[in-house]
């Protein structure tokens, strides 16, 4: 568009939009210098030889015709829109070297991210980079996002917008999905359209090696695996004499140690560092029914709830004038521990000194409950299942296909449970869906992994609970029924 054309447009807009004879032009978009004209008179040929004759209309009457309007070098006329997209010599220059800055949320610069340590084939480490334009014209991000990440372990979790106007931040995603041990390393390049371009971040991470996983059941025998079922560093049990003070109920891992809690008539329980060397304990209180460890302590429900700094001590938690019997399982999420049971009874409490809530929910025997994307999820009798943000309060449901639900997981972005014939799965613990016939029933989740057993015999799946890998059975013993990932 020439001096002319553009003296005219304001000469138009200043008139008042006045119809004139001749043709007229359609709508149509300039995408160079971003201006949009809508379908306007053709000035006639007086018109434009009257304009020509005139020269340049003075800014200060381009300002009034169009007062969203700033004048080039030339004196005509520019709308608003072209201060961002204009051709260069209609822009201030850029003022800096360097348009696109990255730094933590919050943080400082950097040209290195680290995600610190993971665990090998363990849970995916997520981080936020923000990003800032710190120069005075507005940038583009070029090229496809799938070019801009080097490292088969890291990839985005959420993008940035197509551009950033001058002194905006925005936040990238980032995740990385650890798995053999050692040190990874990758880099995140972001193309652009101003100086500096484009922005590299070094990304690294160290995986650690693989994390014990151990396994308890009736009569104390344990099976633990330090290499995700690969080999077996225990496997042992005390006696075949089912339901007696050997019966462990549940097991948990936090402070350093693994806490098996179960019991016949009294309290016992047992700890060890590796899952293979284990201490006896027992008290004259409750049986002891499923444990969690979260917010710096152990919690397990015998009755009132009791709680450990170090899961040897325990103390007991004070009558709130209720004591629930037949507790099952509990976990810990959300600041919140949760312990479920028979009848649909669910419990909770933030600290293990008291029970702050206490319901039965109607519903077939509750047999195992679980935490996951920020929800709990307990399963049971006849398929029953059940739902809680906070565990307080709960939405119901039931599978009509699935028998007795033995076990749930929270793995790979997702719920799954058993019944020890077929598998189901559900993002959010009230619609489910079948994944596969298997006799696993998954006890616990570690990163995109589910370990299940069946008696004596064990599983591991990789894929979301469709296909199972057998990787031991026990020689002796009773059946396993509950699990604890080390670190988890």
């Amino acid at each position: 568009m020439n001096r002319r054309w553009l003296s005219v447009v304001a000469l138009l807009a200043a008139c008042g939009g006045e119809e004139t004879t001749g043709s007229t032009r359609d709508a149509s978009t300039d995408l160079d210098r971003g201006i949009v004209l809508d379908a306007m008179p053709m000035p006639s040929d007086a018109m434009l030889d009257a304009a020509s004759d005139a020269g340049p209309m003075p800014s200060d009457a381009v300002s009034d015709a169009m007062p969203d309007a700033r004048v080039d070098a030339f004196g005509d006329a520019m709308p608003a829109a072209l201060d961002a997209d204009a051709s260069p010599d209609a822009l201030p220059p850029d003022d800096c070297d360097r348009a696109l800055v990255a730094s933590p949320v919050g943080g400082d610069p950097i040209e290195l991210f680290d995600f610190g340590r993971a665990a090998a084939r363990g849970p995916s480490l997520t981080a936020e980079i923000e990003l800032t334009n710190v120069c005075a014209r507005r940038l583009r991000f070029l090229g496809h996002p799938d070019d801009w990440l080097e490292g088969a372990a890291f990839a985005l979790d959420a993008l940035p917008p197509i551009q950033l106007e001058p002194g905006q931040g925005t936040v990238i995603g980032l995740r990385f999905g650890p798995d053999a041990a050692g040190l990874a390393n990758g880099r995140l390049t972001l193309p652009y359209d101003r100086p500096g371009a484009p922005l590299v971040v070094e990304l690294r991470a160290e995986v650690v090696g693989p994390r014990r996983v151990v396994f308890v059941g009736d009569g104390r025998h344990v099976v633990t695996t330090a290499d995700h079922g690969a080999s077996v560093a225990a496997d042992g049990f005390e006696t075949l004499e089912a339901h007696g003070d050997a019966l462990q109920r549940g097991v948990c891992w936090g402070a350093g140690r693994f806490v098996a809690v179960g019991g016949n008539v009294d309290s016992r329980w047992w700890t060890s560092v590796d899952g293979v060397e284990w201490q006896a304990h027992s008290a004259d209180t409750p049986v002891m029914a499923g444990c969690a460890y979260g917010a710096g302590r152990f919690v397990t429900a015998a009755g009132r709830p009791m709680h450990s700094v170090d899961g040897i001590e325990w103390v007991s938690g004070r009558d709130d004038g209720f004591v629930p019997q037949h507790l099952r399982a509990m976990t810990f999420g959300g600041g919140v521990f949760v312990a479920v049971g028979d009848e649909g009874r669910v419990v909770s409490t933030v600290d293990g000194t008291g029970w702050d809530t206490d319901a039965v929910l109607g519903i077939g025997g509750l047999t195992a409950v679980t935490w996951g994307g920020g929800r709990f999820v307990a399963v049971g009798q006849g398929g029953a299942t059940a739902s809680s943000r906070d565990g307080v309060q709960w939405a119901t449901g039931l599978i009509p296909e699935a028998g007795d639900l033995g076990g749930v997981a929270w793995a790979g972005g997702e719920f799954v449970a058993g019944d020890g014939g077929r598998i189901f799965a559900s993002d959010d613990g009230l619609d489910w869906r079948p994944v596969n016939a298997a006799p696993a029933v998954p006890r616990v989740g570690h990163g995109r992994m589910i370990f299940g057993s069946s008696g004596g015999r064990l599983f591991r799946s990789e894929d979301g609970g469709f296909s199972w890998t057998e990787w031991h059975v026990s020689a002796g013993g009773l059946g396993l029924s509950a699990a604890a990932v080390e670190g988890l």
